[in-house]
């Protein structure tokens, strides 16, 4: 595989990183279905990953999910909600509070990652602002996946893909946004996983 190619093939049944999500009550399995994607990605690599982040944490139920998944790594976790950043910490997991708007606040971020999850804002522009303040902490080989792609948006991301692709960034998207879970759509449900060279 050469470093601009990746495809992303989902489990074919419910994995032990949904039951997780679900245990944890994370919206990512059930709702959206990304983690039988992340088991695809993050399988081979389980037992190596050391470090975690995820921008947008709402909580701390995702965190949590990594911690439980991924059994020798460090979780971090940020947030612009005090409230959230406060009742998400626990063990194995450090948060920090961070504006993604604010390059003081995001370059004051620790770094050194093996994984990086944006699902913070969800727009086209503060994916992109984040991503290009914060690839610089993703170790090389490292997984950044941007979540909850605006559908409106899908576009602005499929021609982004050619120029991160000539950076040197392998790219995927996994556009799910005809996702419909008990009769409702659900909407902003695409996911852009990247990997460093």
């Amino acid at each position: 595989m050469t470093p601009t190619q990746i495809h992303v093939e989902p489990a074919d049944h419910a994995t032990d990183l949904c039951a997780l999500c679900d245990k944890h009550g994370s919206d990512k399995s059930v709702r959206h279905d990304y983690t039988r994607y992340y088991a695809a990605i993050f399988r081979p690599i389980r037992e190596k990953v050391a470090r975690v982040f995820e921008l947008g944490i709402f909580g701390g139920s995702s965190l949590r999910m990594w911690r439980d998944y991924f059994p020798n790594a460090t979780i971090v976790g940020a947030d612009i909600d005090p409230g959230m950043v406060s009742a998400a910490r626990g063990e194995r997991i450090e948060t920090y509070l961070c504006d993604e708007t604010n390059e003081a606040q995001v370059s004051a971020l620790p770094g050194d990652f093996d994984i990086m999850i944006d699902d913070a804002l969800h727009t086209f522009q503060d994916n992109v602002r984040f991503f290009e303040w914060s690839k610089h902490k993703l170790r090389p080989g490292g997984i950044y996946v941007m979540e909850d792609l605006p559908e409106h948006e899908l576009g602005y991301f499929k021609a982004l893909m050619p120029k991160m692709r000539l950076d040197g960034w392998a790219c995927h998207l996994v556009d799910r946004h005809d996702r419909v879970v008990n009769g409702e759509a659900i909407p902003d449900n695409s996911l852009l996983v990247l990997r460093a060279r």
